[in-house]
Formats: C-alpha cells, structure tokens, sequence
C-alpha cells in the first residue's frame, strides 16, 4: 500500500475512533459486555440492580455493615470507579471520602455533575435541614438527614434518578429501564398500600399524600360504602398500624425516615450528639429516661459498637435490637430492599406491645 493509501486508513481509522467517542458519551452506545455501575452503599446497589436487569453489572463500596460516614478510603474503590459507567452515590454530605476516591480513579465519565455521575437523593424532600451549623452540634449535615433510604417511598425517588442516570449512560436501552423502574415502582406502592387501596385510590396519588404527611387525614375523612378508606389499607401500612406513635430510643439519626412514614417517635438517641460517643451522665440520663417512660425497645443500626446500648438494654429491661440497615448482597433473605423493610417492620413488632 502506497503513502497515500495509508492515509485514508488511518484516516477512517480516526474517524471511527472519533465517532465511537461520541456515541459513548452521549449514551447511544455502551461496552460491549454491559454497563458497570457502582454504588457507594448496598441499597442503591439492590435497587440500581433491579433496575438495570440484564443490561449491566452493579457493585457497591460500602459494605453491607460499614459506616457509610467513615468508610476508609483503599486502592481497590479507585480502580472499581475508573472502570465505572455510573456512579451512584447519596449526593448529599454523607460520603465525604468520596471526592479523594474519584479523583484518584481519573474516570471524568462520573465526575460529579457529568453524565455518568447520579445523585440518587436529587428531588427527595429532606427532613432535619439544621438552621445553623457548629462542629459543636457533633457531625451535622448541611443539607438535611442522608440517611433517606430508610422511607419506602423516598426509595421509589432514589429508583427514578438511578433510571435516569441509566437512561442517560444508556439511551439505547430507555424504555427498557423505564419498564423496570414502573415494576419497582408498583412494588414498593403494593407492598406499602396493599392492593386494596391501590385499586380505590392509585398508587401515584397515595405517595404524594403520603409524602405531603395528608395521607392519613386522607384516609379517615374518605369513605366509600359507609367504610373509611384507613379500613381498606394494606401492606407495610396495615402491618406496622400497632407501631404508629410508639416511642423508642435509637443510636443515631439514620432511622429519621423511617419514624416519620411509620407514625414513630424516637425518644433520645445514645449518642449525646451526632457522631459523638455518649457520656456518662448520657447514659445515666436515658437509663432514667427509659425507666420513666417504659420505652419499649432500643434501635441500633448494626454497624455500631453495641456495648453501650446493651448495658442500657440490660439495666432498663428494654428491648435491645441490632438492626441491619443496609441489604446485603451476601445474604439471600437480606440482598432485596423490600426483604430489609419488611425486616425493620417485623423486629420492632416484636419488641412492641401490642403488635
């Protein structure tokens, strides 16, 4: 082949080089072996896995009993995200160890504010958003609780930005993330609402009721055929009627979503102040304060030391309950997120009375 053939090749050899680029980053074409995502905590992980079906793979960073605060930083989060799609991460200031992770892992695809970046929290309305900030108040968060996995419905928000992130990554495949997300979508209205009042009512229209916190007025004003509408109610919400205005005690904020769907009331926490270990004269003050108030169970996430909420436990006669707050892609009856709600629900029923 002459100099001049060589050109043209290398030529076209350029040009479908350039074309391919092209393709990937505005998510018409995707590796040949499927998207790789990676998520910072396991239950994004279990929900971007329902989601994404067959089309790719889902990893997760944090495992499934880790500290999503204080995860340590290794060389192996790194190499996982410059080989990564998507990311999906909380999106509040709940990862702090994440920027160091993505910049060591020199992928621009999910720098944060890029297409294959997600924060899965965009559009969720917070709860606890401080009025103002001091390190005195321990670890506050500046945008509000992170922890926003822990409410079914706000799970179904996260769901919807992990499809749009797909979607983006991915267009190609759109309809088919779409279709996905409406079966989880469906899922988690049946599995909170019970067919019933789906039927009667809607799915989409109970959610915003029950994220406007007018779903329960709702459901005693309303009547069809001389019955309340709350008679009609099923799924988590039927199960969970005896927890309603049930106050226990927790280790940390991170249940603050949960309480708040359920109708719940957490008493006092262990820790004196977020992120700060308890006192002496803390302790003290809860052990009064459970005796007093006959608290029935004490919620701990179990990633926590449990020494000191045992001790409480043991001298007060509460309930002690070490709570798996995350799925746990290691565990079969643990892995789906609808398995860790209906975990959450069927342990405090049991420390209960009444349920």
């Amino acid at each position: 082949m002459g100099g001049e053939g060589r050109n043209i090749v290398a030529k076209i050899a350029m040009v479908l080089v350039v074309v391919s680029l092209i393709a990937f980053s505005d998510g018409s074409a995707v590796p040949q072996n499927g998207l790789k995502v990676v998520a910072s905590l396991t239950p994004y992980q279990s929900i971007a896995t329902e989601i994404i079906g067959d089309k790719g793979t889902v990893e997760s960073i944090a495992a499934a009993r880790q500290d999503a605060h204080f995860v340590q930083a290794k060389p192996s989060f790194s190499i996982m995200l410059s080989r990564a799609d998507l990311l999906l991460a909380t999106g509040l200031d709940l990862e702090i160890w994440m920027p160091a992770v993505i910049d060591k892992a020199r992928n621009p695809r999910i720098r944060e504010g890029e297409i294959g970046y997600v924060s899965v929290s965009t559009g969720v309305p917070m709860l606890e958003i401080p009025e103002n900030a001091s390190r005195a108040g321990g670890d506050i968060h500046l945008f509000g609780n992170p922890h926003v996995h822990t409410d079914p419905l706000r799970a179904v928000i996260i769901a919807d930005n992990i499809k749009t992130g797909l979607q983006n990554v991915d267009s190609g495949n759109a309809a088919y993330y779409q279709q996905r997300f409406e079966n989880f979508k469906v899922e988690i209205y049946e599995r909170m609402f019970g067919m019933r009042l789906i039927e009667l009512v809607g799915g989409d229209k109970l959610a915003d009721l029950a994220l406007a916190n007018r779903l329960r007025t709702f459901l005693e004003d309303t009547e069809i055929g001389s019955m309340p509408l709350l008679d009609r109610q099923g799924g988590w919400l039927a199960s969970a009627e005896c927890l309603r205005g049930k106050r226990i005690i927790a280790y940390h904020l991170n249940w603050a979503y949960f309480v708040d769907r359920f109708a719940m009331e957490i008493s006092s926490y262990v820790e004196r102040r977020p992120g700060i270990p308890p006192s002496a004269s803390h302790v003290a003050s809860l052990i009064d304060l459970i005796r007093r108030d006959q608290i029935p169970a004490l919620w701990t996430a179990n990633y926590f030391n449990e020494r000191t909420p045992r001790l409480i436990a043991e001298r007060t006669g509460t309930r002690f309950l070490y709570v798996p707050i995350y799925t746990d892609p290691d565990s079969d009856d643990l892995d789906e997120y609808t398995e860790l709600v209906d975990t959450w629900i069927e342990m405090l029923k049991t420390a209960i009375p009444g349920c």
